[in-house]
């Protein structure tokens, strides 16, 4: 099932994610049980000075049909073609010797080939140009992660209308949550959101109609469908570090 968080900066999309992962100290009357394998992306991808392949497979055996599904998962294969020593090149500290974008997939492919049951996922998408965002999203979050709980924080409320399920947050608490078919037919906190998102840029295609909201305002559509051609251009011929 894939989660997404969404809500105004500061209302504690990060801080959420941290208290999943163990990060913060639980107040309160409950126990909070977390699966084994647990993976982790935080807004500032972290990556060590090593090679490329090193910083996905992370001390895991190295399986190379796995390693190279993670590749293609999060569009890094025209990434890797591009660079002077493929995947043996070294990123340097935190990353420096690769763009921003670049960063955040690697980061994104070590929590695909770590095969998670939970995948605590802060703004990965963030760093993105459109194309390269809607291809992860379709092949890790979709594709790849699909056997794995994902729980997605974003900036992005016309993401969440894509997911299983959305939990809203305002100043710190959960103020909705439920599938984005409901709350987007709901006036309320999630409805408010997509409205203010709709002034700054058209709603996303490819999602079921029951999800859109019925009030949308008549725009062009951004295409958030998966075209033939998006594979093709995202592994293809290596192009312009995002």
């Amino acid at each position: 099932e894939l989660l997404v968080i969404v809500g105004a900066t500061a209302s504690g999309k990060s801080t959420l994610c941290c208290g999943l992962l163990g990060e913060l100290h639980e107040r309160g009357d409950f126990e909070l049980e977390r699966p084994r394998r647990v993976a982790y992306c935080g807004q500032h991808a972290w990556l060590r000075r090593s090679s490329l392949r090193q910083n996905i497979v992370f001390g895991l055996p190295f399986d190379q049909s796995r390693y190279d599904a993670a590749l293609a998962a999060c569009g890094l294969l025209a990434d890797v073609r591009s660079l002077p020593l493929g995947d043996a090149a070294e990123l340097g500290e935190r990353g420096v010797t690769i763009s921003g974008g670049q960063q955040a997939r690697v980061a994104l492919a070590r929590a695909v080939y770590a095969k998670p049951q939970l995948a605590l996922l802060d703004e990965p998408l963030a760093a993105l140009d459109p194309a390269l965002r809607e291809y992860v999203w379709h092949h890790a979050l979709r594709g790849a992660l699909s056997d794995a709980a994902v729980v997605l924080s974003t900036s992005d409320p016309q993401l969440a209308l894509l997911a299983d399920k959305v939990l809203v947050l305002h100043a710190g608490r959960a103020v909705q949550c439920a599938a984005p078919a409901a709350l987007a037919a709901t006036p309320g906190a999630f409805a408010d959101l997509i409205a203010d998102s709709l002034a700054d840029a058209p709603l996303y295609t490819g999602m079921s109609p029951a999800v859109r909201p019925a009030a949308s305002p008549l725009v062009p559509a951004r295409n958030f469908s998966q075209p033939a051609s998006l594979a093709a251009s995202s592994l293809g011929a290596a192009a312009t570090p995002t």
